[in-house]
Order: structure tokens, then sequence, then C-alpha cells
């Protein structure tokens, strides 16, 4: 963060994490936390539009992320946008122009918060998804076809293997079992 002068996080979607970001939006952490340092960014978002229950950006998140010394920098996937392949495009332009990569170059995010879903998927990388063997795309539009709104944009592997840090934030006894390589 010294070196560029802001904070770069890539926050994970569904219910698990919601905690995690009520207690930063609290004091004290609220407080010690340099919001007007730090870029925000989604490691994945589903098919619609910011004011959707389901969507990660704001249905979810957006009121542990606003008021008083909340950040202004934050960057959505613009999962509403017609053409998913576009969508997912002009977000992979958006992280490249924030961090400054030119093509072939990945970023490189300070925190990459990711979840865990019953399933074992990741951000929306799900088993058996084609976007698994990703290598060069920095973001996928994916097809989530058993997920209440199949239509997910995600970050690719080589996004989050570069990043300076990774942390998984999972909870409960199903969560549990895919840790342990048992289905849920």
């Amino acid at each position: 963060m010294k070196a560029r002068g802001r904070f770069t996080i890539s926050l994970a979607g569904g219910s698990a994490p919601r905690t995690t970001y009520e207690r930063l939006a609290q004091s004290p952490l609220r407080e010690k936390m340099p919001w007007a340092q730090t870029w925000i960014f989604f490691g994945d978002e589903r098919g619609v539009g910011p004011e959707h229950a389901e969507s990660n950006s704001h249905g979810q998140h957006r009121p542990h992320l606003e008021g008083p010394g909340s950040p202004t920098q934050v960057f959505r996937i613009r999962g509403e946008d017609g053409d998913p392949e576009a969508a997912a495009s002009n977000y992979a332009r958006t992280v490249a122009e924030v961090f400054g990569v030119r093509r072939g170059e990945l970023p490189r995010f300070d925190l990459i918060l990711l979840g865990l879903g019953v399933d074992g998927h990741t951000a929306s990388l799900f088993p058996g998804s084609p976007a698994l063997k990703e290598v060069f795309r920095q973001v996928a539009a994916v097809h989530a076809g058993a997920a209440s709104i199949p239509q997910r944009f995600t970050l690719t592997f080589p996004v989050i293997n570069a990043a300076a840090a990774v942390m998984f934030l999972a909870a409960g006894a199903e969560k549990a079992k895919v840790g342990e390589g048992r289905p849920g």
C-alpha cells in the first residue's frame, strides 16, 4: 500500500462475509480503516443490477460500505449489462486501468477476500467450469446452471493467485464439510 499510496481489495460475495463487512462499518474499525486510500473491487458478481437483493456489489454489502468515512473508490462489475462477455471485458479493462497494467500483465491486489460455496466454488469459479482453466483473461463471464441467478462474472485464478494476500471467509457446518473435502 505505501508504495502506491492506496490499498486495493477485492471483496467476496455471498452471505458469509456479511458479518465482516458489518464490523468494518462500525466503530472502532471504521475509524481505523484508511477508507480514503482504499480502492474496492469485487471478486465476482451475479448478472443483476446493483439494487437487486442478490447483487454482491450493492444489494448485500452496500449498507456496510456507505456513510461517513466510507470508501470513495468502488469499482463494481456491471452485471446488468446485456452482453456477458462485454461486461467481463469492461471490468477487466477497468481493473487494468486502475492498476496501470498492460496486456499480458496481472494486477496485484493487496488483498482478495473469497467466500466458499457448499458445492466448493469460490468467487464464481464453480467445480467443472471452463473458467477454472482460464490463463489469459482476468475476468470471465460464467454460467452457473444450478444457481438461482446463473449468469455470473468472476476474477480468474491467475488474478487471484497474483494477489499479495488471499483470505477465505467461510462459516458454518456445511462449509466445514467442503473444507474437509466432503460435499455439502
